[in-house]
């Protein structure tokens, strides 16, 4: 698990924001990039240049699909027949959903840091009422 204290370190990187806000493993991350760098691929495009089974990679656009980093279109063949071809979402989609994931965190720290507040307050009232 990505630890959110890794953030306020000076060197944190691009990688680290990216892993701690979506959950992003190392082989995930390195589509991310690969589609950066090649536009549309389908998915035997991004098995045969990340040396990984197709299941693999599949697996591991599914969950960058879910977590908007990516979008799929279907395009037609002539002779019949369609082929799925993967992008990387355009950088200022992907930053807003940043900001949103980091807004909803934030909210949900905030939340977290209210109830321990009470907790300990309810915990020391009660034990000072304990005969």
């Amino acid at each position: 698990m990505f630890q959110l204290s890794t953030l306020s370190r000076k060197n944190a990187s691009c990688s680290d924001l990216l892993r701690c806000v979506f959950g992003i493993k190392d082989f995930e991350e390195r589509l991310i990039y690969i589609m950066a760098r090649r536009g549309r691929s389908t998915l035997d495009e991004l098995a045969s240049e990340t040396s990984r089974d197709r299941s693999t990679v599949h697996r591991a656009l599914s969950k960058l699909l879910s977590l908007e980093l990516c979008y799929r279109n279907v395009t037609s063949l002539r002779g019949g027949g369609y082929v799925h071809e993967y992008s990387l979402m355009d950088v200022e989609s992907i930053g807003r959903n940043i900001r949103q994931r980091i807004d909803e965190l934030k909210e949900s720290l905030d939340s977290l840091t209210d109830n321990f507040e009470n907790d300990i307050r309810h915990n020391i009232i009660g034990a000072l009422h304990v005969d």
